[in-house]
This record gives structure tokens, C-alpha cells and sequence, in this order.
């Protein structure tokens, strides 16, 4: 770059200067301003090749931010105006603001932006951030857990159906095997691959899991009641009095527990309050 520079402006200088001898006009002095000066437009032009070649390696290598349909990891801490702790995924905050859940596993919230699985506005405000960063958010109420007429107490069936075609042309990270077992988020039993299209990409899989077989949810154990090529059914080992939350934020007590059902008393403690969240981008995993 600063050879071609140079190049060209001596080329142009020497055609307007030596071409036409008798004009000793602005491209004289230019000439021979550079030529006395040499050093210092060295000096100057190597320093703008150099701001150029920092500028193209900064857009070329700067960490790529967050952005919708991004696979997220994110540590928070949500809190009220007035300081009080409702929600984090650190146990040590959990357990110092005394709202540690036992049947609760305290990590990083892992969500597909744009999925509505989480506040709109808390998406929005993952959009744009890179690994590491952090940053302060606020809600306002209405657009939080606005208070709303729902039913105190729910009943959900124990025994729930999981459809197996479901993960069915799920794309595996990394270097898919025919024949490898792996563990999906979605399920926390083994899969297999059956089929790869090595075309698509797409990938078939098959489950591992075995009749009878206990596998340890979020907040309770299941148990396989039945498998076919279809589906898998599932039976939640509910016990009373566990507290429970739901993605809508939502928190409730088990007040009655059946042999098909349970039942939830649901309280709504941040209705209408707005919500301050910390939050830290841990991984942008895919």
C-alpha cells in the first residue's frame, strides 16, 4: 500500500513537473515538497497504512454479537426497586436473598432468541451483546407480569407424552456420526443417530431410553412408562409442597399430588412491579 502510494504520487508529481518544465505551478512545489520532506510523508503514510490494516483486522476478527435465532447462555439477577431478590441462576445469590429452591438446579438460562420463551424486552436486550459482557436492564410492569386473571390453582396430568419424530432433522454441532449417541437439550435421555444426509445435513435419530428407566428432570424424577417407535411416556414423580416455576415466571406450590394429576397453587408476586435485571452473556452457542 505505501509503495503504490508513493508510486503513483511520484509518477503524477514527475508528469506535472517534468512533462511541462516551463509551468512551476502548485504540482512544482508540491514535487518538491515531497522530495524535501520525504521522511515525514514516509512517516505519514505508513501510519495511515497501518490504521487501515488495524481497522480491516478489527472487522474481520471483532467477536460477532448475539442475534435472533442465536442459542444463548445468560447468568442473571433479577431484583424490585427496592433491592429484593426474586430471580438469579447463581445458588449462592439464591441462597443469600433466601428464595433457594431444593428441587432447582441454579445455572446459566439457556433460550433461543426469538422463541418467546423468556420477556420480549429481556431478548431484545440480549441482541447485540458478545461473550463476557454485561449489562443492566429494566421492565417496565406492563410489559412484565402484567396482573392478569388467571386461575390460582392448575392441575397437570402426571403422565405426559413425548413425541419421538419430534427431534427428527435436528442438525448435530460439530462433526455428526452415524451411529454416535448424543444428548440433546431437549430430552435428558441418549439419542442415536439412525440416518444422515450428508446433502442436507439433516439428521434421524433414535432414543435410547429404556422402559422404566429414571431420569432426573429439572425439579422431579420421571419415569419411562412406556416407548414405541412413536412416542415415549413419561410419569413425574411430583411430591407435595415442592415449589415449581414455569417459563412464564410464574411460581407455585403442589398441594395435592394423585396418582394420574397434581395440583398447583400458583401466586404472582410480581405482577405489575417493574423487573431490573444484571445480565451476563456466558456463550453464544450456536
Amino acid at each position: 500500500l505505501n509503495k503504490t502510494f508513493l508510486k503513483l504520487l511520484n509518477v503524477s508529481l514527475y508528469m506535472n513537473v517534468h512533462v511541462h518544465p516551463e509551468k512551476k505551478g502548485i504540482h512544482h512545489k508540491v514535487y518538491h515538497h515531497v522530495k524535501k520532506h520525504k521522511g515525514k510523508w514516509l512517516i505519514g503514510v505508513f501510519s495511515v497504512a497501518i490504521i487501515v490494516l488495524i481497522f480491516m483486522l478489527f472487522v474481520n476478527v471483532a467477536p460477532k454479537g448475539a442475534k435472533v435465532d442465536n442459542i444463548v447462555r445468560i447468568d442473571y439477577v433479577g431484583y424490585l426497586d427496592d433491592g429484593m431478590i426474586f430471580d438469579t441462576s447463581f445458588d449462592s445469590v439464591a441462597k443469600n436473598a433466601n428464595i433457594a429452591n431444593p428441587s432447582r438446579k441454579y445455572e446459566p438460562l439457556e433460550f433461543k432468541i426469538g422463541s418467546g420463551t423468556v420477556l420480549k424486552d429481556f431478548e431484545d436486550a440480549v441482541i447485540g451483546m458478545i461473550n463476557g459482557q454485561s449489562k443492566s436492564i429494566k421492565i417496565a410492569g406492563d410489559k412484565a407480569y402484567p396482573l392478569m386473571n388467571l386461575p390460582k390453582t392448575i392441575t397437570i396430568k402426571n403422565a405426559y407424552t413425548v413425541s419421538i419424530t419430534e427431534f427428527e432433522g435436528v442438525v448435530a454441532g460439530g462433526k455428526a456420526e452415524l451411529g454416535k449417541d448424543y444428548i440433546l437439550p431437549q430430552v435428558p435421555w441418549k439419542v442415536k443417530i439412525t440416518k444422515l444426509d450428508s446433502t442436507t445435513g439433516m439428521l434421524t435419530f433414535a432414543s435410547q431410553a429404556q422402559k422404566d428407566e429414571i431420569f432426573s428432570l429439572r425439579q422431579w424424577n420421571a419415569t419411562v412408562l412406556d416407548i414405541n417407535e412413536e412416542n415415549i411416556t413419561l410419569f413425574q414423580d411430583v411430591k407435595a409442597d415442592t415449589i415449581i416455576s414455569l417459563p412464564d415466571g410464574r411460581n407455585g406450590r403442589v398441594v395435592k399430588v394423585t396418582d394420574t394429576e397434581y395440583f398447583v397453587d400458583f401466586v404472582y408476586p410480581l405482577g405489575g412491579k417493574d423487573l431490573n435485571f444484571n445480565i451476563t452473556l456466558i456463550e453464544i452457542k450456536k
